[in-house]
């Protein structure tokens, strides 16, 4: 079972943060925040030269239904997407909720994880464009 799903973009990195933020919208994710790591790093005077943002996602409905169904899944909340620049290629990238759902051992959370995860991928699809 692969734990994270990425693929390549053609697009320059702040063209594909944008392109991820208008994607998981139509998706009927809400953007939660979003986290530049060379940004923060450099608060604390370390240099990271890698460009790498992380947008964390949330859809409210299927949110309050697995928390429900098993507390213990706001420890993987909220989704993430992820943004970074190697070897002057830019990737768009998210962890599997079915991988992370699989480490709660709760069956009954999967339907819910793999419909997560489907739409997830459509929006990095989406963005990748």
């Amino acid at each position: 079972m692969n734990i994270q799903y990425e693929i390549k973009t053609k697009k320059a990195f702040e063209d594909a943060v944008l392109a991820v933020k208008d994607s998981v919208q139509l998706f009927n994710f809400k953007i939660l925040w979003e986290f530049d790591i060379n940004e923060k790093l450099s608060e604390n005077n370390i240099s990271f030269k890698t460009p790498f943002k992380i947008i964390e996602v949330c859809n409210s409905k299927r949110t309050k239904d697995v928390l429900e169904q098993n507390i213990l899944v706001g420890y993987i909340l909220p989704c993430k997407v992820v943004i970074y620049e190697k070897d002057n290629q830019v990737y768009i990238g998210m962890l599997n909720p079915t991988a992370l759902v699989h480490l709660i051992e709760s069956e009954d959370l999967t339907q819910i994880a793999e419909d997560v995860e489907n739409d997830l991928r459509k929006a990095v699809d989406l963005a990748a464009i």
